[in-house]
């Protein structure tokens, strides 16, 4: 529990940059005692800064969290977004899927359609679509990036711009209403950014922890949303958001 606990409060700070120890006691349940060993150890790992009453994410020597280690965070909540996804998923559909520890999962809601094909540049929909017969895969080559189990165009994208898909399932690190979706590797940003153009609907696959989060690098505005697929409902500041832009929230019919 406290190597988890860890991670998700490195996740946090880098989220918000500057946090009130005491907000940090509440968000996560736990004494200030138990906090200021939390914050000693990840300063001493150079993720944080101390500040009197506050901590501060320090950009400078952090280092992105391994996909490895991330992919068992929140896993349950991450398949129920993938559950939802794969609700819009039809037979004949030509998709593409982002890379993420949350949107690998949906590999697991696809052995029953038909003539899918799809198209990715994540190591782990490759392997769990590999030994899939319904599924034609098609791969964006590039560098493999351990960190996010991902592929980074090395020769430009000129190969993922002569196909034709409809649905991409994006994957993001967090959104806000103010600041929209947001992501962290800086190596995925042209294929993002590239996958946002070409489709013609874009299906952002968030779980619930992401919402309220501001990560590293800005994607792009909510509104760019054709639905947003998470775990439950959200904070009803979001509902609001979604249904006067007019961006259907997916989510699983048993957490309604």
């Amino acid at each position: 529990m406290e190597k988890g606990r860890l991670i998700q409060l490195e996740e946090y700070v880098k989220a918000h940059q500057k946090v009130p120890l005491d907000d940090l006691c509440r968000t996560f349940g736990i004494s200030m005692s138990t906090l200021r060993r939390d914050i000693n150890t990840l300063a001493e790992r150079g993720c944080v800064q101390k500040a009197y009453g506050y901590v501060f994410f320090n950009y400078s020597a952090s280092r992105m969290i391994p996909f490895h280690i991330r992919s068992t965070i929140n896993t349950g909540l991450k398949k129920e977004a993938c559950k939802a996804a794969a609700s819009l998923i039809c037979d004949n559909d030509t998709i593409f899927i982002d890379s993420g520890s949350t949107t690998c999962h949906l590999m697991d809601y696809l052995a029953d359609r038909k003539n899918l094909t799809v198209i990715t540049g994540n190591l782990d929909v490759i392997l769990r679509a590999a030994p899939m017969e319904n599924i034609h895969l098609l791969v964006c080559a590039g560098e493999l990036n351990r960190k996010n189990n991902s592929f980074s165009p090395v020769m430009g994208m000129d190969s993922l711009d002569r196909m034709n898909f409809s649905k991409a399932f994006l994957a993001a690190s967090g959104l806000t209403t103010g600041g929209g979706f947001s992501h962290s590797y800086l190596s995925e940003r042209p294929l993002k950014q590239t996958v946002l153009e070409k489709s013609a609907k874009h299906y952002f696959v968030v779980d619930s922890s992401k919402f309220g989060v501001k990560a590293l690098l800005s994607m792009c505005p909510i509104n760019r949303a054709d639905a947003i697929c998470t775990d439950s409902a959200p904070e009803e500041a979001y509902i609001e958001y979604c249904s006067e832009h007019g961006i259907p929230l997916v989510y699983p019919p048993q957490n309604t």
